[in-house]
């Protein structure tokens, strides 16, 4: 009855393993790289939007503050600079 029980538990498990090849740099045709940027074009254009969004998103408390400062700036230098001596 051992042996009936084990039997019905090795039956119960199947293990599948497939094995493929990568191919070789030799193996490769001479439009490879040209395929290879093909599949990475999409993934390095979200990056680059990905950049500008950061970029905007960085500079933006900058423009906030920076922008009433410069203006202030100006209205001072040219007051100076209309001033008569």
């Amino acid at each position: 009855s051992i042996r009936k029980a084990l039997s019905f538990e090795t039956d119960l498990v199947a293990v599948n393993i497939d094995f493929t090849a990568s191919q070789g740099i030799t193996e490769q045709g001479a439009f490879a790289p040209v395929a290879r940027a093909f599949k990475e074009a999409a993934s390095n254009f979200m990056d680059s939007i990905g950049n500008v969004i950061n970029f905007m998103v960085s500079t933006l408390p900058w423009l906030i503050v920076g922008l009433p400062f410069l203006w202030l700036v100006r209205k001072v230098w040219l007051k100076l600079k209309t001033k008569p001596n």
